[in-house]
This record gives C-alpha cells, sequence and structure tokens, in this order.
C-alpha cells in the first residue's frame, strides 16, 4: 500500500482485520437500462465482474425486474429459479464504514457492472 493507495480492510473490535466494503450501484446486462440498485462491494471481482451483497430494498427491487427471483418473508431470503434448481439466499451481515448492514448475495456468479453514478 503507497501513501496514496486507502487501506480496503477494517478493524474489527477483536482486533481481526474485516474485508472494506464500499456503497455502489450495480446493474446487469440482463435488466432494462434504467434498473441501477444499490449494493456493497469488495475490491475481489469474479472473472473481472462485481460481487455485490444487496441491501433487502435492492434484492426487492432486482425482484420487480427478474421473474426467476423471489422473497420469502417468513425465511427472510432471496430464492432463485434457475434450471428447475432453486437456490435459497438468506441474510447476512457485513459492516460497511462502522455500522453492520444486513444484505444478500444475489447471483455471486453473474456479470454484474457498475452502474452510472450522478
Amino acid at each position: 500500500m503507497t501513501a496514496n493507495t486507502p487501506d480496503r480492510t477494517a478493524v474489527s473490535p477483536a482486533g481481526a482485520e474485516a474485508p472494506f466494503y464500499e456503497e455502489t450501484v450495480v446493474t446487469g446486462d440482463w435488466l432494462p437500462d434504467s434498473v441501477q440498485v444499490v449494493a456493497y462491494c469488495l475490491a475481489r471481482r469474479w472473472n473481472g465482474f462485481l460481487v455485490p451483497m444487496f441491501p433487502l430494498e435492492s434484492g426487492l427491487a432486482l425482484a420487480k425486474e427478474m421473474k426467476n427471483l423471489s422473497y420469502e418473508e417468513l425465511g427472510d431470503r432471496f430464492v432463485i429459479e434457475e434450471d428447475g434448481r432453486l437456490d435459497y439466499l438468506p441474510g447476512t451481515w457485513i459492516t460497511v464504514g462502522a455500522v453492520r448492514t444486513k444484505v444478500y448475495g444475489i447471483g455471486d456468479s453473474w456479470c454484474w457492472i457498475p452502474g452510472e453514478t450522478t
């Protein structure tokens, strides 16, 4: 890390390093052009693509646009149906800045790309 490179880890209360999530806006080429949602990403990529974690509101916005994605309130999880198989995506907690945030790993191997920020 150089003087001009920001530190991308945070220190947990126990002193262990925790991943540094940044808020961003993402989209995918399977979504209408106007659909961009807030997500939290690490610096790591999957085959060059973002691997976002989504707050509930963003996941619900995606579910409105994708007929194979739904939210089950009772289980507090998203469900993706792909090729006749159901994948269950329960919420998990991450730290964004100093704030614990509940997120869902929707489409962690999909080709998510940065959206346009204004």
